[in-house]
């Protein structure tokens, strides 16, 4: 059988209280340490109280959308306007030349890809220049190249290779993510098995 269920109380408030010289007594000094006081929320039942618990720990809040029935399947219908394309990603760009970690070039950098948002704070600082490492919001249904070309002030062209925290596969021909694109289920087909006759 299983336990009994765990009531979820707030925590009550402690007032510490330091006792007198005149109450050394270890029973009158143990009566006077500590006062709780119950603040209990009135009219909460039990699955409130862990609900809202729960509510704490999460990320986005979702809602109930009834799924649609069409030619008798139950589908779900999207949102055109809320479908995420932009995401936000961290980018290390190895060995990137000192005279290109000024706050404009990092900017223009990150730009190539998407919308350069911020730099984390050791690159910020230049306390660590084996790679600078920017967060850029892109389109992560696009393609997400890992080297570009840099024009330095000199005019030569510096080859910079681009790492990511995270690239995920997208495929462009069924644009679903978790292969890539000419990988697609859709148009590689199987091989035929070849047709035999009944006898």
């Amino acid at each position: 059988m299983g336990s009994a269920p765990m009531v979820l109380q707030p925590q009550p408030s402690v007032v510490s209280v330091i006792p007198e010289p005149s109450e050394t007594n270890p029973t009158v000094a143990a009566r006077k340490l500590t006062y709780s006081a119950g603040t209990e929320e009135k009219g909460k039942s039990l699955a409130e109280v862990v609900r809202g618990d729960q509510k704490k720990n999460q990320g986005m809040q979702l809602k109930f959308y009834q799924p649609k029935v069409r030619d008798g399947l139950k589908v779900v219908e999207l949102n055109p306007k809320e479908l995420e394309k932009q995401c936000q990603n961290w980018l290390m760009f190895p060995e990137l030349p000192v005279h290109c970690w000024a706050e404009e070039n990092l900017g223009r950098i990150g730009s190539y890809l998407g919308k350069s948002l911020c730099t984390d704070r050791r690159t910020a600082q230049c306390q660590r220049i084996s790679y600078a490492r920017m967060l850029i919001e892109m389109d992560i249904t696009q393609d997400m190249p890992d080297e570009m070309y840099i024009e330095m002030p000199d005019g030569s062209i510096w080859y910079q290779v681009i790492d990511y925290d995270w690239k995920p596969k997208f495929c462009q021909d069924c644009n679903h993510f978790g292969h890539i694109t000419g990988t697609c289920r859709e148009l590689v087909k199987p091989p035929e098995k070849p047709q035999t006759r009944k006898k």
